[in-house]
């Protein structure tokens, strides 16, 4: 496959809904700070369609990110959920011109649920189990409808659970580090729930393979994760082995959502995004940590502890566990 050489042309929609974890115009001004000097930025409300048609007038390729990215607060707020998500990406095919030839959705592993065994590849069945991943798989199946009566070049993403610089300090992950970093004892909700974390800057990368590479008209579908499966518990386990402390892990009394919307195991089957799109994630967990905890990996504060990274994971079965003491 042949990288597509068009001219870049860059617009950003900052939507401004005001849902719980959702971006407000004050974050989304300060994470695009260091957005290309000739990016046009736009606030606007993602469900009106006459901003959205003056927003997409000229382009060709569109690159739909918007919306609150939190499972926990969709319960909360479940309409303003389906709202943005769902709603918000009705209106943004109903603005889209013409001329438009590609329409990537970054849509969530979420849409899976329960039903599936990891790693999950894409041609498993969705069965969400939460108004997030619900209002996620409604966009979906909007996006693929339009493109079949438009012809359109259509990418879906689904990332796994996404982390590093500018991520919401609410979620799973971060909790463990700050905690790992900070306090006596680590205290996390589920802590035994298997996640396939990815980093931001291979999400990223898979975005621009999504809009750079030769495709055929349709709906193609892709995985975006590791594929290596670790627990939340062996997360914090592992950044507390980066920082040199040893401080218990415990479950905290409290959850955040209903127990029968937890996946208690989720990791990605990634081969085919590798196939056709040549995308393979580069940031290991460890250096992602890293990251996080302010840190420079193989340092000295983390070279010493190089048996407990989760990069010699078992491919048979893509779960990773700390080695046995």
């Amino acid at each position: 496959m042949e990288d597509r050489e068009d001219e870049d042309v860059f617009r950003v929609l900052c939507p401004v809904l005001p849902i719980p974890q959702g971006g407000s115009p004050e974050r989304n001004a300060e994470v695009l700070g260091e957005a290309p000097a000739d990016a046009a930025v736009f606030q606007a409300e993602i469900t009106e369609v006459p901003a959205l048609r003056t927003l997409l007038e000229g382009c060709d390729t569109v690159v739909h990110l918007a919306g609150p990215p939190s499972v926990a607060a969709s319960f909360l707020e479940p309409a303003a959920c389906v709202r943005a998500h769902a709603v918000g990406t009705a209106a943004i095919c109903e603005a889209l011109p013409r001329q438009v030839r590609r329409f990537v959705y970054v849509s969530s592993a979420e849409v899976y649920g329960l039903r599936n065994r990891s790693p999950v590849s894409e041609i498993a069945p969705c069965a969400p189990v939460s108004p997030y991943g619900a209002a996620k798989l409604a966009a979906e199946v909007l996006v693929g409808a339009l493109g079949s009566r438009r012809s359109l070049e259509v990418v879906i993403l689904r990332p796994f659970s996404v982390y590093g610089p500018g991520g919401r300090t609410d979620s799973a992950l971060k909790t463990a580090v700050e905690q790992a970093r900070n306090s006596e004892v680590v205290r996390l909700y589920a802590p035994d729930v298997v996640r396939d974390y990815c980093h931001v800057q291979d999400v990223v990368s898979a975005i621009v393979k999504a809009v750079s590479m030769e495709l055929s008209v349709g709906t193609h579908v892709y995985n975006v994760g590791s594929g290596i499966g670790v627990s939340v518990g062996d997360v914090a386990r592992l950044a507390l082995a980066l920082v040199g402390r040893s401080v218990p892990v415990e479950a905290a009394a409290g959850e955040d959502r209903p127990r029968s919307a937890d996946v208690n195991e989720l990791f990605a089957d990634r081969r085919l995004i590798a196939s056709e799109l040549g995308w393979i994630p580069v940031v290991t967990l460890e250096a992602g940590l890293c990251g996080l905890l302010g840190i420079s990996p193989g340092s000295d504060a983390t070279s010493s502890r190089a048996a407990v990274r989760p990069d010699g994971d078992d491919r048979s079965t893509g779960r990773w566990s700390p080695p046995k003491s």
